[in-house]
């Protein structure tokens, strides 16, 4: 047990005193590390050199070797970190790192008779881009479309919160004429 120092010696016999008492220092566990998520890009916000390991369950199967950067998270997908045993020390006991969920995606829509979307709150951003580049913030207005050119949007990162995913909104060509 870490922390727990043992004495050893052999038991006196009826031919035999008991042998001097050897003791076992036994050392105590690290320190568990600290761990905190980077919402903004998606991993953790301290760095982990290779005597760290991670894993996605409690009983640390299928541990991950840090590697000298931060761990990347999934969203929703919690994971454990902790000091790696070696031959001169325990394991630490691990650290659960809670890492919630995406926000719900965006719901907004095209008015076809008015080629405007719905309503783009502020908080949310939306792009001509499929990457997300060069974002524009929602003012709480509807935003003019062009027939043909899709918009992306969604809720960004902010300091406590996942991005959500990317509401593709397909704003399809006019129709020909009849």
């Amino acid at each position: 047990t870490p922390a727990q120092n043992m004495y050893f010696r052999k038991k006196a016999t009826e031919t035999s005193f008991a042998s001097a008492s050897f003791l076992l220092t036994v050392p105590a566990r690290p320190v568990s590390p600290a761990a905190s998520v980077d919402f903004i890009h998606e991993t953790t916000v301290e760095t982990y050199s290779s005597g760290y390991e991670y894993a996605v369950s409690p009983a640390m199967t299928g541990t991950v070797t840090c590697s000298g950067t931060t761990i990347p998270l999934q969203p929703g997908t919690d994971i454990y970190i902790r000091v790696k045993a070696t031959g001169s020390s325990f394991a630490s006991s691990a650290v659960h790192l809670d890492v919630p969920e995406r926000p719900a995606k965006t719901t907004v829509a095209v008015d076809f008779n008015t080629e405007v979307t719905s309503v783009i709150p502020l908080g949310i951003v939306y792009s001509s881009d499929p990457s997300m580049a060069d974002p524009i913030n929602g003012m709480d207005l509807p935003v003019p479309v062009s027939p043909g050119t899709d918009l992306y949007v969604r809720i960004p990162a902010t300091e406590s919160s996942f991005a959500s995913a990317i509401q593709a909104l397909d704003v399809p060509d006019r129709p020909a004429l009849p």
